[in-house]
């Protein structure tokens, strides 16, 4: 696509034949990067007048009228509902193509969504309101795509919150619980905050994982790209005079009150985003409360006093639950049944 076409678009100064190549190369491109870039460009026009908000909104009842042509993709509304369509047997899943064409138009609206469920069933737009909570259950992860292009991979028992109206406008500020991780736009204007419980994540564009589950002692901030810096939290507000910078490959750890900065397996942090389950020596209690996590199961186990000392390796790329269990069993001993959602671990 000619960028002097997609610039004259953003101006609103297309023709109607350079409108038209604009909707078909959105509805032909495969290259997701160039359709958030331009979903960024959208969004960042500090001079939108009324006329270029109509021809979104022209643009996005063309790609509406499309979908309700289409019997397996859901069906989207003006008002950014969205209603799923399903078969008698099973709920259909989104085409890419049309989350690629209706993502460009929410953000250019101003709205953030999320782009996929890395577990079935595959989430779909949400309808913007003041304050904005994403919550994934056991067994679901998900990864969204904020309205600056920032992406989140949200994992299982996991939990984000923000302002619809303030984010990317006044602040970049996100609240976890659980784990999520972050590829952050660039905006030196406006930096992006992660806060949890404890700790306070400050990255103007770069990637990191955030892990703060409530049912865990401890917590880590652990960095992919860029430099970030992590303050302990004081009540509602981070502690400036303890500021720690992590440089990639860098992580802090909060267990209790001690703060600690070293290294990280990269693997057995950020594996989990990428669909693998990644065990390396791995206390069983730990492994047990992961898969549990992954799988939306409950485990019990049996006929053992003291399993402090056991440990599991391996990795499990969109694994089944039962191939799972059958290799850890083998070099744990133990016999396994699955009853519905329960777990039983005989040793």
């Amino acid at each position: 696509m000619d960028k002097e076409i997609i610039d004259k678009f953003l101006r609103n100064e297309c023709t109607q034949e350079e409108e038209q190549m604009v909707y078909e190369y959105l509805l032909n491109s495969d290259d997701e990067e160039s359709i958030l870039m331009i979903s960024q460009s959208v969004w960042n026009n500090p001079e939108e007048s009324a006329e270029i908000a109509g021809s979104k909104t022209r643009l996005f009842q063309e790609i509406v009228d499309d979908i309700r042509n289409e019997r397996e993709v859901p069906v989207v509304s003006i008002n950014q509902n969205v209603e799923s369509v399903k078969s008698p047997e099973k709920r259909v899943r989104v085409s890419k193509k049309w989350l690629s064409v209706a993502a460009v138009v929410l953000i250019a609206l101003g709205i953030s969504y999320t782009l996929f469920d890395l577990n079935p069933p595959v989430e779909v737009p949400v309808a913007a309101t003041s304050n904005i909570e994403k919550v994934n259950s056991s067994g679901h992860r998900s990864k969204i795509v904020m309205r600056d292009g920032t992406k989140i991979f949200l994992n299982a028992e996991s939990k984000i919150s923000y302002s619809d109206e303030k984010y990317g406008v006044e602040l970049r500020e996100i609240y976890l619980e659980g784990e999520a991780y972050f590829e952050v736009a660039k905006n030196a204007d406006i930096p992006f905050i992660v806060k949890t419980k404890k700790l306070s994540t400050t990255a103007l564009g770069t990637a990191f994982n955030v892990r703060a589950f409530n049912d865990e002692n401890s917590s880590q901030v652990s960095l992919a790209e860029g430099k970030v810096k992590v303050s302990r939290i004081d009540g509602d507000t981070p502690n400036s005079d303890e500021n720690i910078f992590l440089m990639p490959d860098e992580e802090i750890q909060l267990n209790e009150d001690n703060l600690i900065k070293r290294k990280f397996d990269t693997d057995r942090v950020l594996s989990w985003k990428d669909g693998i389950i990644y065990f390396k020596e791995t206390g069983f209690t730990d492994a047990v409360r992961v898969l549990e996590r992954w799988y939306n199961v409950k485990f019990e186990i049996n006929n053992i006093k003291d399993i402090s000392s056991l440990k599991g390796t391996g990795t499990f790329k969109n694994e089944s639950l039962e191939n799972v269990l059958k290799a850890l069993s083998y070099s744990l001993q133990f016999k396994y049944t699955i009853d519905d959602n329960t777990v039983n671990i005989n040793f």
